[in-house]
């Protein structure tokens, strides 16, 4: 438990100085984001590698691939959400309070849409870095993708390439259509508390069970060493017995 701690502990830290270091503009920014990289593509391929199903490991953990795409630093911050949920699995009030929010919100439309709307988000506009002369750099792209999933569009950069009108038109549905969706939620959510309620006492009786099995498991270990103890000592009084025939038969 204490490992995993500091593994995701570990990893977390190595994230945000690559990021601090890229948004200065530090000589040690490369370097770092490298390792970083290096890191979280060992860790998910070895994962992936462990796997008994690789496609299912795939869908269910598509943000880890996300973050190994090499053109551009934040998409390292993919990772923020796995490695945090992770973190959060082996604390005692992420277990009974964070984590069954969270699985009640994905396991809602909304909780999936979002997952596939962030990947939208985050990739779809990729070509456009390449075709608009308006767009010089992925941030420049994440503010007009933002200015356009929320239909603010302050015109501060325009599209004139015709794939770049028809990602646009793809963006504003989507992020219509995540509005209501969240909206609407957040209100059932608000409205019904006992999904929230029932995720917690899920949680709270998994870890009831999982101590139980320790505690099992380690009453078994010691009765187990009891009993060896006791084999251990009847052998001993065997041998001494054996032992106090021979000299009375000498």
């Amino acid at each position: 438990m204490l490992k995993k701690k500091v593994y995701y502990a570990t990893m977390f830290i190595l994230l945000i100085i690559s990021g601090i270091l890229s948004l200065i503009n530090h000589h040690l920014a490369k370097p770092i984001d490298f390792l970083v990289l290096a890191l979280f593509a060992f860790d998910t391929l070895y994962q992936l590698y462990l796997s008994n199903n690789r496609w299912k490991f795939i869908r269910h953990h598509p943000l880890e691939f996300v973050s190994l795409i090499p053109i551009y630093t934040g998409f390292r911050y993919f990772r923020l959400l796995p490695i945090l949920l992770a973190f959060l699995r082996v604390t005692i009030m992420g277990r009974r309070y964070i984590i069954p929010v969270y699985n009640v919100l994905v396991k809602t439309g909304i909780g999936r849409f979002a997952w596939y709307f962030m990947l939208v988000f985050f990739l779809l506009p990729l070509p456009m870095i390449w075709i608009e002369p308006a767009i010089q750099n992925y941030s420049d792209l994440m503010w007009w993708t933002l200015q356009t999933v929320t239909t603010v569009g302050y015109g501060d950069i325009i599209v004139h390439h015709k794939l770049s009108k028809i990602i646009a038109g793809i963006l504003m549905i989507l992020g219509i259509g995540m509005i209501s969706a969240f909206t609407s939620t957040i209100t059932k959510l608000m409205t019904n508390p006992k999904l929230i309620r029932s995720e917690i006492n899920k949680e709270k009786s998994l870890e009831k069970k999982a101590l139980q099995n320790m505690t099992n498991s380690a009453q078994s270990s010691l009765a187990i060493n009891e009993l060896n103890l006791t084999l251990e000592d009847l052998h001993r009084l065997e041998a001494l017995i054996q032992h106090e025939i021979k000299q009375k038969k000498n």
